[in-house]
């Protein structure tokens, strides 16, 4: 996680960069966790480990609203 972090922490100010970062981090974040548990990536990413992680760590929850919002503008919403 702490990767992802730093990654995040060296973007800059470009919002360009910032959605086109957090589009290929979704598309990764989900196929990890397709390849992981061998089951599709919820849609809302609302499996129990993201809640959790979400509820014990903040800078993963503001990671997963992040990564929520590229999603939902990936499909469309």
């Amino acid at each position: 996680m702490q990767d992802i972090t730093d990654q995040l922490s060296g973007l800059g100010r470009s919002a360009a960069k910032r959605s086109e970062h957090f589009r290929q981090l979704a598309l990764s974040l989900c196929a990890k966790y397709e390849r992981e548990t061998g089951r599709p990536a919820p849609e809302d990413m609302a499996d129990w480990e993201w809640q959790f992680r979400a509820a014990t760590d903040p800078a993963f929850a503001r990671l997963v609203r992040q990564v929520e919002s590229a999603r939902f503008v990936l499909l469309g919403y």
